[in-house]
């Protein structure tokens, strides 16, 4: 029963449950934030006593986990033409009381792999409404824009576990009949080496142009040389 030492070092977060009852703010599952008293303390990148026999002690692992996303099965766009996504996205708990109070609540005895998945059923369900909302050549042309707004959509839910998403990596789409994306592709080589030829053209022509213009000017100089010099005679 005599009062032991406990350090939380920076990647994680300590859940001490006793007789001492502190007000945390919490996430309600509709999303809503409310204060209540709790039988436990929460200690994070510091140190503190505890009593053995009394008091619990339970740890939040505050680490990065990397999840990999992988739709199951192809999502029809705005047009109508069904796409598998591949990404990756990095999710960690919320450094603040609020997330760790939340996460304590609902992901407490969960191991990462558990918390991986609960992340990618929910990044992967927000990433098909998004897909849902674009056409395939937005989201090939702007990935950045694809990964942003499905990092809104998935936000609150994730907010809801006490999760936050660091950053969602879109790494390939592909159609399901492997055509449309790659036609796409070598639409866009062929506009790039037409437009490139295009340049060419007008460069020889325009450079064509310009010699013409010099020996013109140097063929009216000439001329003017000779009417001087006649002139002179």
């Amino acid at each position: 029963f005599l009062p032991r030492y406990k350090i939380a070092p920076p990647d994680t977060a300590l859940i001490i449950s006793g007789p001492i009852r502190r007000n945390y703010k919490v996430r309600n599952a509709d999303g809503t934030v409310s204060t209540k008293k709790f039988g436990y303390r929460i200690i994070r990148g510091g140190a503190t006593f505890y009593i053995p026999a009394i008091e619990r002690i339970d740890q939040l692992d505050m680490c990065l986990n990397q999840v990999d996303i992988k739709t199951a099965q192809p999502v029809p766009t705005k047009e109508y033409i069904s796409v598998l996504v591949d990404a990756v996205a990095n999710i960690k708990i919320g450094s603040d009381d609020l997330s760790i109070a939340t996460a304590a609540e609902q992901l407490l005895h969960y191991n990462p792999e558990q918390i991986k998945s609960l992340a990618k059923d929910v990044l992967e369900g927000n990433m098909r409404e998004i897909i849902g909302q674009m056409t395939i050549a937005e989201l090939v042309q702007n990935r950045d824009k694809f990964a942003q707004e499905s990092i809104k959509a998935a936000m609150s839910d994730m907010s809801n576990m006490g999760l936050e998403i660091i950053n969602l990596t879109i790494q390939n789409f592909s159609d399901k009949d492997g055509q449309v994306i790659e036609t796409m592709a070598t639409q866009k080589i062929v506009e790039k080496e037409r437009d490139a030829s295009i340049a060419r053209a007008k460069a020889q022509q325009e450079g064509h142009k310009a010699e013409i213009e010099a020996q013109a000017a140097i063929a009216e100089q000439d001329k003017e040389l000779a009417l001087l010099k006649a002139a002179y005679q």
